[in-house]
């Protein structure tokens, strides 16, 4: 007679009539307890991650039920990815990243801390300064002669724009001749010129998170114009991590110990616009009928003795300007190089 496989099924709603299957099949021992147990670890392993996954196939109450419930629980892992307001960029490391600020922009947000970068140079004392000249005025210089030849002169007198006055005690013929007074500035306080940085930064006060390729990190985004992501890296031509060039190096401080002070320089280019003229008049103080005007370029110019006052219109006065002349002692002390790298 041919040995034959039995095969025994119980299911898992009849473990409590497995005890009469044994007594059938003169089976002093089943171990059922452990091919169940077998099937549920593996189901519980896969429930854990996947859980649906997991109770499917615990149901089957046999290692290869086992073994599909752990391949459900794969089905419930998750991912992270850098956010969509966030950036993938190389890793700095330990070095404090940063982004360039344009000119007159505030940092944005989550990259609020502001940095200045100085490039060691000493401004000098660019802020002292001179004010618009004040005190200037046009004149005509008149010089009086007893002939009409002009010669010998017996009299001088400067006059500015608008003088009055009576002509008896002038002789009978004149010469003239523009001048112009430039006037004065006054000096600034002296003091050292401020020192812009060369390089405004803003620095990252964001957390940098995961969701990124290996050797990289998950930033904020900044709008534009401002610049790439930037790392600095202590020293002066230090190197720089994997993904980042340098542009230059820096100083992180500067002390100021300057000490300036300013004067002007006399003012030039003031005008004197408009008609420059003797007007006569036929009473004192320059009232009554004009009687006659005599421009500047008439030379030896009599004066009649009608005439009894003279009004000098020696043009309009527009300022010109002070160059400033410092006087610097002191110095600038920068500090602390670093590196500047850049994304390119």
């Amino acid at each position: 007679m041919k040995p034959r496989l039995l095969v025994l099924v119980c299911s898992a709603g009849a473990v409590a009539a497995l005890g009469s299957c044994n007594a059938v099949w003169g089976i002093d021992s089943l171990d059922y307890g452990a091919g169940i147990a077998a099937g549920g670890e593996a189901a519980g392993s896969g429930a854990q991650p996947g859980g649906n996954g997991g109770t499917a196939a615990g149901g089957g109450g046999t290692a290869a039920g086992g073994g599909a419930g752990a391949h459900g629980g794969h089905g419930g892992s998750t991912s992270t990815e850098c956010a969509p307001d966030h950036e993938c960029v190389p890793d700095p490391g330990s070095n404090v990243l940063v982004r360039r600020m344009p000119a007159g922009s505030a940092c944005p947000a989550q990259w609020g801390t502001g940095l200045a970068l100085y490039d060691g140079v000493d401004t000098g004392c660019k802020q002292c300064s001179c004010a618009t000249p004040l005190g200037g005025s046009c004149g005509l210089s008149v010089r009086s002669y007893a002939t009409n030849l002009c010669s010998n002169a017996d009299h001088q007198y400067d006059f500015v724009d608008g003088h009055c006055l009576g002509t008896a005690s002038l002789s009978q013929y004149w010469e003239f001749t523009p001048t112009q007074d430039e006037g004065g500035c006054e000096a600034s306080v002296g003091a050292g010129a401020p020192l812009d940085p060369a390089v405004p930064l803003c620095q990252l006060t964001g957390e940098k998170v995961t969701g990124c390729g290996q050797n990289e990190a998950c930033v904020p985004k900044a709008p534009d114009p401002f610049g790439a992501a930037c790392v600095l890296v202590d020293g002066a031509n230090a190197s720089c991590p994997a993904g980042y060039s340098a542009v230059s190096s820096y100083y992180e401080q500067a002390n100021d110990h300057r000490s300036c002070t300013c004067a002007c320089e006399p003012a030039s280019g003031a005008i004197c616009a408009g008609q420059k003229s003797l007007q006569f008049l036929a009473s004192g103080g320059c009232s009554g009928g004009t009687v006659g005007t005599v421009s500047v370029q008439d030379t030896c110019t009599l004066v009649s003795a009608a005439q009894v006052s003279l009004s000098i219109h020696a043009g309009n006065w527009t300022p010109g300007s002070c160059a400033f002349k410092p006087d610097a002692s002191g110095s600038v002390a920068f500090s602390v190089p670093v590196t500047l790298c850049c994304v390119p």
